[in-house]
């Protein structure tokens, strides 16, 4: 474990510094606040991403003030939190009002999502957005970008003298308060920063290169200088270095399952296989490479095959035949045969383990691989292995030593060498075009998405119009059956008019069919037949008188006729005994009289 924080220093370290220079940051005071800085936040330059909360006590001490305006005000309500996971965590301490007002995470994630990563350890989301359009790359789609090495220097360089620019000047007066009070927000840590700050002042000048000075990493007596010696030497030949390995964190708690590839299950267990693992290594160290099991890794066009004798750590080791495997190199004695890899095994799940003779179990790997330079999408990331043709000198007698030599004397400022320098950028344009594509990507699916979610509006407002006309239609349908039914009961009442009126006519005919009285001349009395009244029971006596009562009244109704000029008609008949008469009309009602 030692030995692999003193890689991860001595690595991340060189990769800082050799920005640094690229930067023009040439100030002896500036140089020993940047590294001052930069130590502190990423814990001696060994950790690129803030790690996980554990104390409940240092939580709320560091955060109190935060934590308090959510209402969690003890221990045990931190300790709860803790208890429920780091996402929840972290969106306690940069989510929320306060996190959405300074660091603009304003969605629920945010705070962990945008937690603090790199050497300047940047946080929030307003920070990754702003850092990734200075450098060109999508770090809210990607944070993790920031916690590889050669982008975290980038980042770090840009909040120095862009984010930041005041930082500059109060670091070249030694302000170590007012420089963390820009990066920090407060005074955290300022004792330690100060101690640093100190170390690095006495190492002013190690980190620029000038005729009146020794050469780099040597002392006045011409031996390795023990201050800068390590560091320079590890800037000379392993700043080109990928951080492959710096990926084995993102799998803590994972366990193995084979075809498992790391995503979380519905108990929040997740599982990795060992192929999973690589591949996500791979792409986590900013490789554009798709995932391969172990029979295609062994005829992969994306990795070349690595002799034994250059084998490095961070290549990848790959076994066939009886035992399918493949992990990360973490050590290897091409002479003996045995080393060391990290990978995810039924066992044990993503962990460290052994191979070659002396192993016990995994013998020697079938071949080393390497990822092809040419998949490498990263600013500033370079070919594994590519190193400067820079040798140490122990010794400077008449001759400058080779690293002088092939570094300008411009105050400082280190020149790269052209073949290096153009396929950096190279590689960077290439870099910057994969992520212009993956952009382009995003905003062609997207459209797609809004395209489809339109058609199927249009489809859904189809199906309402046409909805809307069927019911129309059936409106209209049951309108005309309204009207004919109306039509039909008219019919009917016609009908039955017609056949009302046809039995009025009927009875009518049937009246007129009946026979009528003889008409009685206009002024007469319209005797029985023979003009006589017959003789009855009551003696001819009567009838003669009966006669003369007669014979007076139609004279008299003659004269009446005449005034009224109306017809008057008499009937009268003798029944036994009565005389009935009818007047005025042949079919008027009878009236009786005795």
């Amino acid at each position: 474990m030692k030995q692999k924080r003193q890689q991860a220093f001595a690595s991340n370290k060189a990769t800082l510094i050799d920005e640094m220079l690229a930067a023009n940051i040439r100030d002896p005071k500036e140089q020993a606040m940047f590294l001052a800085q930069m130590a502190h936040e990423s814990g001696g330059f060994e950790s690129l991403r803030e790690g996980n909360y554990r104390t409940a006590k240092n939580v709320l001490k560091k955060f109190k003030d935060r934590l308090n305006a959510q209402g969690i005000t003890t221990e045990s309500q931190v300790q709860s939190l803790i208890n429920s996971g780091q996402e929840k965590v972290y969106e306690a301490i940069y989510g929320g009002e306060w996190g959405k007002k300074n660091l603009g995470n304003n969605k629920k994630g945010d705070g962990f999502r945008y937690r603090g990563r790199g050497f300047i350890q940047i946080t929030g989301r307003s920070n990754y957005e702003a850092a990734g359009k200075a450098l060109n790359l999508d770090l809210i789609a990607n944070p993790e970008l920031a916690e590889n090495a050669a982008i975290a220097a980038k980042i770090a360089t840009w909040f120095w003298q862009k984010k930041q620019p005041e930082i500059v000047k109060y670091a070249r007066s030694g302000n170590v308060r007012a420089v963390t009070k820009l990066i920090n927000g407060g005074s955290n840590g300022l004792s330690d920063r100060q101690k640093r700050y100190q170390r690095y002042l006495r190492e002013s000048g190690l980190y620029r290169v000038s005729q009146a000075q020794p050469a780099e990493g040597v002392n006045s007596k011409g031996g390795i200088s023990d201050s800068v010696g390590s560091a320079q030497l590890q800037l000379q030949s392993m700043k080109s270095y990928p951080a492959i390995l710096d990926q084995r964190e993102r799998f803590k708690g994972y366990q193995y399952g084979y075809g498992g590839n790391g995503k979380a299950s519905a108990g929040g267990v997740r599982k990795i296989d060992c192929s999973n693992l690589v591949n996500q290594a791979i792409k986590g160290a900013g490789y554009e490479i798709p995932y391969e099991n172990t029979s295609g890794l062994d005829k992969s066009k994306y990795y070349e095959e690595v002799d034994l004798k250059n084998v490095r750590p961070g290549d990848i080791a790959l076994w066939r035949g009886k035992n399918n495997h493949t992990g990360l190199v973490e050590a290897f004695d091409a002479k003996t045969g045995n080393g060391k890899f990290f990978g995810s095994q039924s066992s044990t799940g993503p962990a460290s383990a052994k191979f070659g003779p002396d192993s016990g179990y995994w013998e020697a790997p079938k071949k080393f691989l390497r990822p092809r330079a040419e998949y490498l999408n990263k600013a500033g990331a370079q070919k594994v292995g590519t190193q400067e043709q820079v040798q140490p000198t122990t010794t400077v007698k008449n001759k400058r030593p080779q690293a002088e030599q092939q570094t300008a004397d411009t105050g400082g400022k280190r020149q790269a060498q052209p073949q290096e320098t153009a396929k950096q950028k190279a590689q960077q344009a290439k870099a910057q075009e994969a992520a212009k594509q993956k952009t382009e990507q995003a905003k062609a699916q997207e459209a797609a998405k809004q395209k489809a979610e339109q058609a199927k509006a249009q489809e859904a407002a189809k199906q309402k119009a046409e909805q809307a006309k069927a019911q129309e239609a059936a409106k209209q349908k049951a309108a005309q059956a309204k009207a004919q039914e109306a039509a039909k009961q008219k019919a009917e009442q016609a009908k039955a008019q017609e056949v009302a009126k046809q039995k009025a006519e009927q009875a009518k005919a049937k009246e007129a069919a009946k026979p009528k009285a003889a008409p009685v001349p206009a002024g007469g009395i319209l005797l029985p037949e023979g003009g006589e009244v017959a003789s009855t029971n009551t003696g001819g006596a009567d009838a003669a008188q009966l006669q003369a009562i007669l014979s007076a009244l139609q004279s008299t109704l003659a004269q009446l006729s005449s005034v009224l000029s109306l017809p008057i008609q008499v009937t009268v008949d003798v029944q036994n005994g009565n005389i009935v008469a009818a007047v005025n009309a042949a079919n008027s009602q009878q009236q009786r009289r005795s």
